[in-house]
């Protein structure tokens, strides 16, 4: 809420000049988006643990903010990251691994639901959660 009047103001509200017009208009679309959205049932939360990288990465880093990027995307390098992180030793379940996410993240894009065969489990709604993972070996997806 905007004002500069006291009984224009609710707690918590904002306190100071008129917004630019550009920001008023701006927060009346975005207040009429979130009045006017249907309640979303399909929403799909996935986890992202791959930490298979040489030691002492894996420790070290683990599965951190963003490192599931290359997988979604298919590609592993070149950079100095990829030269360190991503081994002929965990070529074949990183691999796997990055198949199941673009062919899920495909799906999602094709049908709007996320739900193929590649993963091996069905992904349910949230709260659930698909928890994308990998040995050296082998691709190892659940859900939680």
């Amino acid at each position: 809420m905007a004002g500069t009047r006291a009984d224009d103001r609710g707690a918590g509200s904002y306190v100071g000049p008129p917004p630019s017009p550009f920001i008023r208009d701006l927060l009346a679309v975005a207040g009429w988006i979130f009045r006017d959205a249907a309640p979303q049932s399909n929403i799909w939360y996935y986890r992202f643990d791959w930490d298979e990288e040489p030691a002492p990465f894996n420790e070290i880093y683990g599965a951190a903010h963003a490192f599931d990027l290359p997988f979604i995307f298919g590609n592993f390098g070149p950079s100095l990251y990829a030269n360190i992180s991503y081994t002929t030793a965990n070529a074949p379940g990183r691999l796997a691994l990055s198949d199941t996410m673009m062919r899920t993240i495909g799906a999602f894009a094709l049908n709007g639901d996320p739900n193929n065969p590649s993963p091996g489990v069905t992904w349910p709604v949230w709260p659930a959660t698909l928890v994308f993972d990998a040995t050296p070996t082998t691709k190892v997806i659940t859900v939680q």
